[in-house]
């Protein structure tokens, strides 16, 4: 190709004396900028067939390129974007994450990688934006809303069974459930029912922004009635009811709660095939329950019906226990408490007829009366401790070894050396452990030792808490079988708080138990 140009020669007078002709090659120019079409248009076709939506904005943000991806997303022709300023555009994403994530890529010109969740597109996208060499910046973003759902929903397994394995009663398992479960899915409403003792009936346990009538007039409602959750506690299945004309079709009845006007899930709890109860999320609106979210809800009530069930065997257990506890309380008043008494009261109505006869015995019995009445007031205020855990933390040690040995005293003619140092407090488990040992072998020492002294030593540092009793007893061999379950408990006490335990006897010669625990 060619290029010409050309100038007129004229004489002073203007006269037309002839013509100046340059003739240029450019061919080369124009394969150039034939190559550079030629490589936009790839560059485009490029970015049109990617599956990732992609824009470019110059350094005032103004659209210079919006490939057919990025723009159905928006829901936006291109021509209407082209040469227009992006956040006039989008005002919307005015001071959100990715406004000031692209701002900073653009002032300090690097690249940046992110994650966000668009409001505009109500969905989370992966942001890539690298600048340009004009000033601007090219940006590629992909919908990873999927992923990032999955994302959350196994966060919110993780919490709730995080929690859930530390929730001990019922009321526990029902908070977490309320926090965790409960707001699952962004629903409007959601509860937990579960049934009652009787079993025709259910109970609203839990529950999230019920309306009032409606938990008033349905907290506890029976098995009969042809219900959306009944059919669920019949079946065992779940129940899913994505639009309201659904479930009005389905279950009339349900026309009265004009509250919950769109999609209903109900999910059973579901304890070795026995249904328990069940969650029910209600929605404000029609919307479909995706597959991923039903098995979300579905792994959601799994969890919430093994902590229910555990919450329950906790309390059962723990009324057994309260039983059996009574049962000991009622066997040590009447082994310790109602033989001291009935003891004093064979004293007490013996006095007049030995004042009779011996007026100076009467004196030495006075005082046996004395000790018995001492020692039976002794043991009922251990076990008033008992029924009141509290004050059994809140005791002093030194007090509660007094008690203890005034009880014993009561019971058997002992004579007791105490050193006591509880000047450093202990953790209240430690407290009523070495409180537990301490009273577990004062009654082997006046149930078997025959013991006629006991020396009681405990203290207590910074570093070390060390409880020692000993006595004078016939002692006996601590490898037999027949050693006593009084010491079987000792050592299980002492395993428990992780403390050493250290057992002296011989028949014959006494027995010393010394249990030490170390502050970790």
């Amino acid at each position: 190709a060619m290029y010409d140009s050309g100038a007129p020669i004229r004489s002073p007078q203007g006269t037309l004396l002839g013509t100046v002709l340059v003739f240029r090659d450019v061919t080369a120019n124009r394969r150039t900028a034939a190559d550079i079409q030629s490589a936009r248009a790839q560059l485009s076709e490029i970015l049109e067939s990617i599956d990732d939506g992609f824009y470019a904005v110059d350094h005032d943000w103004r659209f210079v390129y919006v490939n057919q991806r990025a723009a159905q997303l928006w829901g936006k022709a291109t021509t209407d974007l082209i040469g227009q300023n992006m956040w006039q555009k989008f005002p919307g994403g005015v001071n959100s994450e990715a406004y000031h994530r692209l701002n900073e890529a653009m002032q300090q010109r690097h690249s940046a990688r992110f994650e966000t969740y668009s409001r505009y597109l109500n969905e989370w996208v992966s942001v890539s934006a690298y600048p340009s060499a004009a000033g601007g910046l090219a940006v590629y973003f992909r919908d990873v809303t999927e992923r990032k759902r999955r994302e959350i929903q196994l966060q919110t397994l993780y919490n709730l069974t995080a929690q859930l394995s530390q929730a001990v009663s019922l009321d526990e398992v029902g908070a977490v459930i309320t926090q965790f479960a409960l707001k699952a899915l962004a629903s409007q409403s959601s509860s937990v029912s579960l049934l009652t003792d009787t079993g025709d009936q259910l109970t609203v346990a839990w529950q999230r922004d019920m309306a009032a009538e409606t938990l008033a007039q349905w907290k506890t409602f029976p098995l009969t009635l042809r219900w959306t959750i009944n059919d669920v506690m019949r079946t065992g299945q779940p129940l899913w009811l994505e639009t309201q004309a659904e479930r009005l079709q389905a279950y009339p009845a349900t026309a009265e709660f004009t509250h919950y006007c769109g999609a209903l899930a109900i999910v059973p709890l579901t304890v070795k095939q026995r249904t328990i109860g069940a969650l029910t999320f209600a929605f404000p609106s029609d919307r479909p329950i995706r597959p991923d979210e039903r098995e979300f809800l579905i792994a959601l009530s799994d969890q919430c019906a093994q902590a229910v069930e555990r919450a329950r065997l906790h309390e059962q257990a723990r009324q057994v226990a309260v039983y059996e506890e009574r049962q000991r309380l009622a066997r040590d008043l009447h082994d310790a408490v109602s033989q001291t008494l009935f003891s004093a009261s064979i004293i007490t109505e013996s006095l007049p007829r030995l004042w009779q006869r011996s007026p100076d015995a009467v004196f030495d019995n006075l005082n046996q009366l004395n000790r018995l009445q001492r020692g039976a007031m002794a043991e009922m205020r251990t076990l008033l401790l008992e029924l009141r855990p509290t004050m059994l933390v809140k005791s002093r040690m030194s007090d509660l070894l007094h008690q203890l040995i005034e009880a014993m005293k009561g019971r058997k003619l002992i004579a007791f050396t105490v050193l006591i140092d509880d000047s450093e407090p202990l953790p209240e488990d430690i407290h009523v452990a070495l409180y537990r040992i301490a009273q577990e072998s004062l009654n082997n020492i006046v149930k078997h030792s025959q013991a006629s002294t006991v020396t009681i030593e405990f203290r207590s540092t910074p570093e070390h808490t060390e409880l020692t009793i000993s006595d004078n007893g016939i002692g006996f061999n601590p490898s037999s079988a027949h050693a006593g379950f009084g010491m079987n408990t000792i050592r299980e006490r002492a395993d428990a708080i992780k403390a050493t335990l250290q057992l002296t006897s011989q028949p014959g010669q006494g027995t010393t138990v010394s249990v030490i625990w170390k502050r970790s």
